[in-house]
């Protein structure tokens, strides 16, 4: 007996970003491990669990992906109810496009409200596929839709001596008016994805930007094995365009990039040590490294950015330093080493501070900090450099 193929949301919307992704996902599916915790994926488990205190009395279906009739059966009994205000995760399916919805709240006179909890801290262009599919399946189901939100972390949130105040944590956001304009085509573009489902081989379609917006797809590495080790791509800064025009003359890999071709000079530098093999070593080198020692004190650091703001005084996703390391090398090479590492019962940003500052109360030498995303007390900012700090 053949496999029902049916389309889901997660499944829609990577067909939008690549028909190849989609059949990928469907034939031929990567076993996925449970999410680790502090993950991304965990994140947005543990947020959609609390957006769910904002309804409530609310009913949580327990019924797994794979019992969706039994969850749909579930869905229309609970709806039956009047004394269910709401329903989480509620199972529908119209037109073999089957969707679970995050919140589905009762409103007056027969009228649902369809609420998709996201843990970004605003609205993306993405989302709104997300809820123009769950709608164009809840109305083809019958359900009378009165609102349709989105629910998402508010970023300005401060939490304060007590617990978190989830309605002041969360923001909705009325997105009905863009959700119905992403529903102009959404027939040609499911029965466009159909089609590429019953197919026996994955569409071909070349690796490019698209396989990391709006997210990275899960098959990178296997539709790109068959790349060179200097594929362009992996060129800094070099856009699509400029990748369009070296496909079109046949260059596949930096080293073969013609020296006509159009480049930045740091790119040219990339190219060259590529094709070359032998390393570039700038002429100011010795210049540049003047004043970073030793003598010198070499700083490392880790923070962490809570979805959830542990700590009084703190926003969603701040930034939290939790640990230091501190390494002194004095003239003659010597190395000292002092490091902090915060209790996790107690907002660390104090701690962290006062003992930093207590170990370099009395630095007279240059302070090396090196970070890719994070710059602490730095003079500058360019992305993954080290940075002088004087003190």
């Amino acid at each position: 007996m053949a496999t029902v193929v049916y389309l889901t949301k997660s499944r829609y919307t990577a067909g939008l970003q690549c028909l190849r992704r989609l059949w990928l996902n469907v034939h031929e599916p990567i076993a996925r491990d449970e999410p680790k915790s502090g993950s991304s994926e965990d994140v947005e488990v543990e947020i959609g669990r609390m957006a769910r205190l904002l309804f409530s009395g609310g009913v949580l279906l327990e019924e797994k992906p794979w019992e969706h009739a039994a969850a749909v059966r579930r869905t229309a009994a609970l709806m039956a109810d009047r004394s269910v205000p709401a329903i989480f995760e509620a199972a529908f399916e119209h037109s073999g496009v089957r969707v679970r919805v995050d919140i589905l709240e009762r409103r007056p006179r027969g009228y649902w409200g369809m609420c998709e909890v996201k843990s970004s801290g605003e609205v993306k262009d993405h989302h709104y596929d997300d809820v123009a599919v769950q709608a164009h399946v809840l109305c083809g189901a019958g359900v009378r839709l009165s609102s349709v939100e989105i629910l998402h972390v508010n970023k300005d949130y401060v939490r304060g001596r007590r617990e978190i105040s989830w309605p002041k944590f969360f923001s909705r956001v009325n997105v009905r008016a863009e959700a119905k304009r992403r529903l102009d085509g959404i027939e040609a573009r499911l029965k466009e994805q159909r089609v590429c489902l019953s197919r026996t081989r994955a569409p071909t379609v070349e690796p490019e930007a698209h396989c990391h917006r709006p997210f990275l797809c899960e098959h990178w590495e296997s539709c790109t094995e068959s790349k060179p080790a200097d594929w362009v791509f992996y060129m800094p800064n070099l856009n699509v365009t400029r990748r369009a025009e070296l496909k079109a003359l046949g260059v596949d890999s930096i080293s073969a990039i013609p020296d006509d071709f159009p480049l930045s000079p740091r790119q040219k530098v990339i190219r060259d040590v590529t094709r070359s093999g032998k390393p570039n070593v700038a002429s100011d080198l010795s210049e540049r490294l003047h004043g970073l020692g030793p003598p010198a004190f070499y700083l490392d650091f880790e923070a962490f950015l809570p979805a959830a703001p542990l700590y009084p005084g703190t926003r969603p996703y701040q930034t939290i330093p939790f640990q230091w390391s501190l390494h002194r090398v004095d003239s003659k090479g010597t190395v000292s080493h002092q490091e902090f590492l915060a209790d996790a019962d107690l907002d660390p940003r104090r701690r962290f501070a006062e003992t930093l500052i207590h170990s370099l109360k009395n630095a007279k030498w240059p302070i090396i900090v090196y970070s890719s995303s994070i710059h602490l007390m730095s003079r500058r900012n360019s992305r993954n450099s080290p940075h002088i700090c004087p003190v």
